[in-house]
């Protein structure tokens, strides 16, 4: 992460909002359906105090390193005012198997699988690294939330994001809604059709995006 950071601060970005947002959406889905996380990172419990804040911790972690692949990538990443070609697509694609990679050296065995899913589609028909393995059931929902942010803080971000324009947030969530049951989980995106949650998660991105910019590029 410190090599991602001193050489391309975008990506380093992306890393920290995906790993706030994968908090944020955690959160929410153990208050509305604690139910589904049950059983994630081993935690039977997800309600108890101790077993929730573990839980949000490792959540938190899992969106931190998703794009930990891409320090093996950045001559490909971020470099141009343009649309990615082919063959630098075909180079990004790679990261989330290189981040796998990387994360089992380090035995995290949990953290390496939900780099490894973070752009597989949740019918198991796109997306990539094309792959019959399925998801472990204790990162499965981790991994689905951080296919979600993944997309909602890159499709947003005006700023890093230099290979492709930034979206309106209201025009990526109907993305997301369009994409459940096929690209995105269903059961994630429908947190999205609470107004309140959804305006208090625009408001969330916003706010963080702002402060984390400004901490990474040392602005007062």
């Amino acid at each position: 992460l410190e090599y991602i950071l001193a050489c391309h601060p975008p990506t380093f970005v992306h890393s920290r909002m995906v790993a706030l947002l994968t908090r944020h959406l955690c959160a929410r889905l153990v208050k509305v359906e604690p139910e589904l996380l049950s059983g994630t990172f081993g935690l039977e419990e997800v309600g108890d105090s101790g077993n929730l804040e573990q839980l949000l911790e490792q959540a938190y972690e899992g969106g931190l390193y998703h794009d930990l692949g891409k320090c093996m990538l950045l001559n490909y990443v971020g470099c141009y005012s343009r649309s990615l070609l082919d063959e630098e697509f075909a180079c990004i694609k790679m990261h989330p198997a290189f981040g796998c990679r990387l994360l089992e050296a380090l035995r995290m065995e949990d953290m390496s699988m939900i780099a490894y899913c973070h752009h597989r589609s949740y019918d198991g028909r796109g997306g990539y690294p094309a792959s019959d393995e399925n998801c472990p059931d204790r990162v499965r929902w981790i991994a689905d939330i951080v296919t979600v942010v993944d997309a909602l803080d890159a499709g947003t971000d005006n700023v890093g994001r230099c290979y492709a324009a930034a979206k309106d947030y209201e025009r990526l969530v109907e993305e997301l809604r369009a994409g459940r049951d096929t690209r995105y989980a269903p059961d994630i995106v429908r947190l999205f059709d609470d107004p309140v949650f959804c305006a208090e998660t625009k408001e969330f991105l916003e706010e963080s995006r702002r402060r984390v910019y400004l901490e990474v590029y040392h602005i007062e």
